[in-house]
Formats: C-alpha cells, structure tokens, sequence
C-alpha cells in the first residue's frame, strides 16, 4: 500500500467573487493536474481541500476520499462545493487541492482502493487535519474524533501534562 501526494494544485475562483470555480474552469484545473502528472486525475486515494493565508500558512479545511470514483469526479461534487465556497466566503486565502493517491510499487496509479484502506487513510487525515483547524467541515469522521480525548495524545487540554501522560507521550514520539 503505498500512495504518493501530489499538490497542492490550486483552484480557480471565480473573478471578483467569494466561490469556486465554475464547470468550465473545472476542466482547465483537471488539465492543469493532468499535465502536472499524467493519469492522476483518473486516479483514486485520498484528497485534502485547503486554503493558503496571507504569510503562506496553508490550513486544511475538508479531507475527502475516492476509493470507487476517481478524483476528477469526486473532489467537486455539489455537496464538496458546499463546503468549499463556505470555507472562501468566510475565509482570505487561495483555495488548493491535494491529491493522495494509492500507486503500485512500479509507481503506477492504482485502478481501485479498498474500502477500508481509504477510510482508514481518511480518518488518519481528518485526525491530522483537526489538530490543525478545529473548524474542520466534515461531519462524518470528524464529529467523533472531536469528541475523542486521550491525554496527551487525542485532543489533550491545555496546561503541562502529568508525569505519566508525559511517558506516555514519549512513546509515540521518535
């Protein structure tokens, strides 16, 4: 299982609004990531909406996954679109797309995902994603892991923490 990232491409808006792109602009980013690497809009994984800020810090606001469609088909499906223009009306910042995508150990684009691998590959994101921006917007995954709390690990609270939350924080760290 190894998959490969790619990006962060970034999405057209539209000129003087606060909203993604339209259908025909859609076709020009697609050709844009398709000339970046050949076949990747047709492959699947994982993907990951974010928006760069003012002094370049670049903050995810939506994880997503293809395991059965293809990005071309997923990443800007209506209800993505929702999202997206949410995150751009509230938001200064340039809209990117990030590409996760599942290849084989010759470095070929894979034809399918399993479901649970790309679940798997989603929930670890929307995970990492959190521990960013709180403000996260899916729902799904995201709404237990922001009820998650595991001391020094998951959510910890502010403050120092116990000498046996210590030790066990050092565990996970190399």
């Amino acid at each position: 299982m190894k998959y490969e990232v790619f990006g962060g491409f970034e999405i057209p808006r539209k000129p003087h609004k606060r909203s993604v792109v339209d259908t025909r602009d859609r076709y020009g980013f697609w050709w844009e990531v398709d000339a970046a690497k050949p076949g990747l809009c047709y492959a699947r994984g994982c993907y990951v909406f974010a928006l760069r800020q003012r002094g370049g810090s670049v903050i995810p606001w939506y994880v997503g996954k293809t395991s059965r469609q293809t990005f071309y088909k997923e990443c800007f499906g209506s209800h993505k679109l929702v999202y997206y223009n949410d995150v751009i009306a509230g938001q200064h910042g340039v809209p990117l797309l990030y590409l996760i995508a599942r290849t084989t150990p010759n470095g070929k684009f894979t034809a399918s995902v399993p479901e649970s691998e790309a679940d798997f590959l989603e929930s670890m994101l929307i995970g990492r994603a959190l521990q960013r921006n709180k403000e996260l917007k899916n729902v799904t995954r995201a709404s237990f892991l922001k009820r998650l709390h595991v001391p020094g690990l998951v959510n910890p609270t502010k403050g120092r923490p116990t000498p046996n939350v210590a030790e066990f924080i050092s565990l996970f760290n190399p």
